[in-house]
């Protein structure tokens, strides 16, 4: 492979790379106030699944 082919290749995985990792790591993590979860056990004390995030629950 010559040097342009090599570029266009790193250059090809830096781009599918930085596609896939966009929206990483930037909210809560699983269980806490705001972050995913799948059932209230996934949940951390205090919280509860509604529409598959954790909320604040009533009461």
């Amino acid at each position: 492979m010559n040097r342009s082919g090599l570029r266009t290749s790193l250059l090809i995985c830096f781009v599918l790379a930085l596609a896939l990792c966009i929206g990483c790591g930037g909210g809560p993590a699983q269980g806490e106030e705001g972050g995913e979860c799948y059932g209230n056990d996934t949940c951390n004390t205090g919280l509860e699944c509604v529409g598959g995030v954790c909320v604040v629950a009533p009461g």
